[in-house]
């Protein structure tokens, strides 16, 4: 499996650029402090967020760009979130 993303992210005022790849048995580590994006470019790749600008393909298929989106549905990645209690009642 291959990924690229190269463009900018964001949500509400913050903004940033990303540009990376990511070849076929490599391993790539998200790091960085708190408000860095570390999770806007998560969302991005999983299609919760869309790209401000720039394109995410992953095995050739463009998933997201000017003119493309795949709803997060049809992609083959994933986020899983830290809190799981999204849908469940407070007791």
């Amino acid at each position: 499996m291959t990924l690229s993303v190269n463009g900018e992210i964001g949500r509400g005022t913050f903004r940033r650029r990303v540009d990376f790849s990511v070849g076929a048995g490599e391993v790539l580590g998200v790091v960085g402090p708190n408000g860095a994006g570390k999770s806007t470019v998560l969302h991005t790749v999983a299609g919760i967020e869309r790209m401000v600008s720039g394109s995410v393909v992953l095995d050739g298929l463009v998933l997201d760009d000017e003119t493309t989106f795949v709803e997060p549905q049809h992609r083959r990645a994933v986020v899983v979130f830290q809190d799981i209690r999204l849908d469940r009642k407070s007791t």
